[in-house]
């Protein structure tokens, strides 16, 4: 779980060891421990974040294979069954069954097992149904057991209990979609006029309105909850773990979702449709970028972008083209433009015009972040793959190797967002993959993710990569030249074809921007020993050049 959820898990397995050993006696914190990383492990299962054990056609059958062992648990089948087993033990040595509580969560579970890569649209009352069930009929009982208290007071927690789910369902709101998960009801959509289209666009107002309208009923159910608390009458310790665990983070979320939508939503109507998904500041720029490189050296880079700015609109495609030993060939147009598709974990994309289409499976959690936020609009970058598994057809020749997708969307025009440099790459081999994006003005601004788990401190140059925390260095051979021109000049230049005096408004430093794209061999190092050696694919851009 640390290996590949540690941005999800780190911080709730460190508050579950503090409570290990401030408070329970070592059988019940053993319980505690034991017990999420179970339920935990098998709700990645259900919601594909990992994969599918083998001998199951389907994580369904898998889910409710472990609701009939909880029933009856003898003859263990795998380490799950194991895991469970030895938690049902523990909690007999001091005195408890967590029978009923385990079948509330897993059929919770087996709920989003059925519905994943779906995107159904739910009642309400369905979906509040197994939420009741998984956050707080199940969680809070088996909480309240543990910290023996009576497991009936969890009427009390209602409130504490549905704004947790808010929060979850707010803040993976994106990555949930992605998976097929609508958690938005059919009610909501029906009131907020949210469409299918909605769900995959970060700038629709419609869905920023949902989640401001949601966010505001979070804080509400908070304060519900310190309304009950007193009735309760419970322990010091337990007030701290509700607010710690539950309380804290919950609220946290819904106050930066009221901050970021505070000035971009209103009441939204079904009559209002046609200026709802209007771009902030009439500019949008979606722009996808999808990659791939080959075990023969070869390398590939697919662009597919629509511009928005007033009235005016332009789509625009490219294509990158390198093998070992010949020129780098580039093709690109402004028309019959394929945007990729995103289905759950995977993401196709095909061009009949180019003679190609591609298929990217997800090698590694998605990762995400706002670069730039402003009164103007902001910058949001999504890697759904830093990591992918590639099969392209390429006019009848099937080629198969690695590969990363983004999207950037940006509802703010670049040449707004402060910097004189920008350097972007990633790294991928068998066994790690690391993303880096840097603004280079006045001030440093810096991301770096390794295996998902985002770095604060490091170095970002265009030959290495320096993580003092980690002790590592990522070298960079820039071997291959994949691109050196003034890329955005030369674009510009054909979408005012689209798009009349646009490049009137862009500042002469950003349109004559120098740009240049390598392809290299990396070398992951520890102690200058080299632990995996990879590709990777990573660019510099100058502007303001004199």
């Amino acid at each position: 779980m640390l290996d590949t959820r540690a941005w999800k898990y780190r911080a709730f397995l460190r508050y579950l060891r503090f409570f290990k050993y401030a408070a329970f006696s070592p059988l019940r914190g053993e319980f505690l421990e034991s017990y999420y990383v179970l339920m935990r492990y098998l709700d990645d299962i259900a919601d594909g974040d990992l994969p599918l054990p083998a001998g199951y056609s389907n994580e369904s059958q898998y889910i409710a294979e472990k609701i009939s062992f909880s029933f009856n648990p003898v003859n263990p089948r795998d380490e799950v069954d194991d895991l469970m087993m030895y938690c049902f033990e523990l909690a007999k040595k001091f005195g408890e069954d967590f029978q009923e509580e385990t079948k509330d969560i897993l059929e919770s579970l087996l709920f989003d097992a059925k519905r994943r890569d779906k995107l159904i649209i739910f009642p309400q009352e369905e979906l509040a149904r197994h939420f009741h069930v998984l956050d707080i009929r199940g969680t809070i009982r088996a909480t309240l057991k543990i910290f023996k208290d009576n497991p009936e007071k969890y009427r009390i927690l209602e409130p504490l209990g549905m704004a947790s789910r808010y929060q979850f369902d707010l803040e993976d709101f994106e990555s949930d979609i992605a998976a097929g998960f609508v958690n938005i009801s059919r009610e909501d959509c029906e009131h907020f006029g949210i469409t299918p289209e909605d769900w995959h666009e970060s700038s629709s107002l419609k869905v920023k309105a949902w989640l401001h309208y949601h966010a505001k009923q979070g804080i509400a159910l908070l304060e519900e909850h310190h309304r009950l608390l007193p009735k309760g009458n419970f322990s010091l310790f337990e007030r701290l773990v509700f607010r710690l665990v539950y309380e804290n983070p919950a609220r946290k979320v819904f106050l930066n979702i009221l901050s970021e939508t505070k000035q971009e939503t209103k009441p939204i109507t079904m009559t209002e449709e046609k200026l709802t998904n209007a771009p902030v500041g009439n500019f949008h720029l979606s722009k996808w970028f999808l990659d791939f490189t080959g075990e023969s050296g070869e390398a590939m880079i697919f662009y597919s972008a629509k511009l928005t700015w007033h009235r005016w609109s332009a789509s625009y495609t490219s294509w990158l083209d390198y093998n070992p030993g010949s020129r780098v060939e580039v093709k690109s147009r402004f028309r019959k433009v394929n945007i990729p598709q995103l289905k759950g974990t995977q993401i196709t994309w095909n061009d009949s015009i180019f003679g190609i289409s591609g298929i990217w499976k997800s090698a590694a959690p998605m990762i995400e972040a706002r670069i730039y936020n402003s009164e103007e609009g902001f910058l949001d970058w999504k890697c759904f793959q830093p990591a992918s598994k590639v099969r392209l057809q390429l006019n009848g020749r099937i080629l198969e190797g690695s590969g990363y997708a983004e999207q950037l969307i940006l509802t703010v025009p670049p040449w707004k967002i402060p910097m004189d440099e920008l350097r972007w790459g990633r790294f991928v081999s068998n066994d790690n993959n690391l993303v880096w994006i840097e603004l280079r003005e006045k001030t440093r601004y810096k991301w770096l993710w390794i295996n998902s788990d985002k770095i604060s401190d490091c170095t970002i140059e265009d030959d290495r990569i320096l993580i003092p925390e980690r002790n590592l260095v990522l070298h960079l051979d820039r071997g291959v030249t994949l691109e050196s021109e003034k890329k955005i000049s030369s674009v510009v230049g054909k979408v005012i074809r689209y798009i009349p005096g646009f490049n009137k408004v862009m500042p002469i430093g950003f349109l004559m921007a120098d740009e240049i794209k390598w392809l290299s061999r990396g070398e992951l190092q520890n102690n200058s020993s080299t632990i995996v050696s990879g590709r990777a694919i990573h660019e510099l851009v100058k502007f303001n050049v004199q």
